[in-house]
């Protein structure tokens, strides 16, 4: 499994633009062979997004897509902060 967040803090203009943005994201991505999830939690002018993916190689495909780039791009173009992301990839050990 893939774990990602990404959180994005818009200035009071940009806020309700930026949760419009992140939720077409979220609507578009979960339509995604291997999404297993997305959803966001806002916290005043922050927007975190929480996602989940089947596998590395999947993720690194969505991420590649025109749609994911133009998302990421408009992300920065309404945030007032640098967006902090954090990706979790989880591997398997085999058992001896």
């Amino acid at each position: 499994m893939v774990y990602i967040t990404v959180g994005a803090t818009a200035s009071e203009a940009t806020f309700e633009e930026l949760k419009a943005v992140v939720t077409a994201y979220a609507e578009r991505a979960r339509k995604e062979e291997g999404c297993v999830g997305i959803g966001f939690n806002v916290t005043g002018l922050k927007v975190t997004v929480i996602e989940q993916w089947t596998d590395q190689g999947v993720y690194q495909w969505h991420e590649n897509q025109p749609e994911t780039r133009a998302y990421a791009n408009k992300l920065r173009d309404l945030i007032v902060q640098p967006l902090e992301y954090h990706g979790h990839y989880e591997t398997r050990m085999p058992l001896i």
